[in-house]
């Protein structure tokens, strides 16, 4: 029997814009693992059972939270992408430079524990973009995150996290700081080229391709999944969609006791030479780890034919893979 306090943390790779080289050597290496599928079946459905009970946090975080964890802000580049775009365009999401709003949370000051005692920074940060949007339009794309949990497993660190230290919450307060009155807005979560692996292998193993990864051609519109199904709650249970099930969960008095409701396709990212065109997708951000339901494990950087640089940088994949979550009514989901 599954319980939520037993879903996995998440693990994955972080992004390439913040993060040197150095960081990427010890998963650089391609290690093929096999997942439970039917435990990540039985995660997702729980966490629907979650959703559906509508219990919100009975925390609530505000902004001078963030500095008394050790996290800080700032804006970035206002663009997205060029492989969301058909999505972004599919879905009716607006995507120029004054719809999108930039804000990316380091966990890079020391903090004060519980106990009182003064630790050091994790290292960890989710950077994501904002769009309140039109109305039914507002999305999130999640690019890169990391959780501090996983930071201090990958460093071998014992010391504690910050009580503030979920992807969810510092996502879910700056989304709320962003749109205002529009924070009910909320209809797509975006996950940007995943990098975990556990979740590409799910994805890889609903369309039959266990013994052959890093191989799933499927551009936009890619594939739809819905909660009725065991592929739909795979992947509502895996680490790239569990944090989204807390965010529904623990927010739901403002968006709604939605179900979510996944999109997958994938981008060519092969080099010319192996896909006959110009070029594969832009590499410029990548999904990494965040721990919403419990302590974080580490994982290899992803399964199948991936690749790294010969200093040390982060896999390459032929096929990056990307999530899109709509927030459906209960109604019509």
């Amino acid at each position: 029997m599954c319980t939520l306090a037993s879903l996995p943390a998440r693990a994955g790779i972080p992004s390439t814009l913040d993060l040197q080289a150095g960081h990427f050597k010890a998963r650089a290496k391609h290690v093929k693992r096999a997942v439970d599928f039917n435990r990540y079946v039985c995660k997702g459905q729980e966490a629907l059972d979650m959703i559906a009970k509508g219990e919100p946090a009975t925390r609530t975080w505000v902004t001078e939270d963030l500095k008394k964890n050790g996290w800080s802000t700032y804006s970035d580049a206002s663009s997205v992408s060029p492989d969301l775009v058909p999505a972004l365009d599919g879905l009716g999401v607006p995507h120029a430079p004054g719809d999108i709003r930039p804000v990316f949370a380091n966990q890079y000051d020391g903090f004060t524990d519980k106990n009182g005692k003064k630790v050091p920074a994790t290292h960890g940060f989710y950077h994501n973009k904002y769009i309140p949007g039109r109305p039914g339009k507002g999305a999130i794309l999640s690019e890169a995150n990391f959780s501090p949990a996983f930071q201090r497993e990958k460093a071998g660190s014992k010391e504690a996290v910050p009580e503030m230290n979920r992807w969810c919450d510092i996502v879910w307060l700056l989304w709320a700081q962003e749109a205002g009155d529009k924070a009910g807005n909320l209809h797509f979560i975006f996950r940007d080229k995943v990098r975990n692996d556990v979740t590409r292998e799910i994805i890889e193993r609903i369309h039959g391709l266990e013994e052959k990864p890093d191989t799933l051609d499927l551009p936009w519109p890619g594939h739809k999944y819905d909660m009725r199904t065991d592929d739909g709650k795979a992947l509502l249970g895996s680490p790239q969609g569990i944090g989204v099930a807390y965010l529904i969960k623990d927010h739901s008095n403002v968006v709604g006791r939605k179900i979510p409701y996944a999109h997958v396709f994938s981008v060519d990212n092969r080099p010319p030479s192996l896909s006959g065109s110009e070029g594969g997708g832009s590499s410029d951000s990548n999904d990494g780890s965040d721990s919403d339901s419990g302590s974080s494990s580490s994982s290899s950087s992803g399964s199948g034919s991936s690749s790294s640089a010969a200093s040390g940088g982060p896999p390459v994949y032929n096929w990056d893979y990307y999530i899109v979550w709509e927030l459906r009514d209960r109604a019509t989901g």
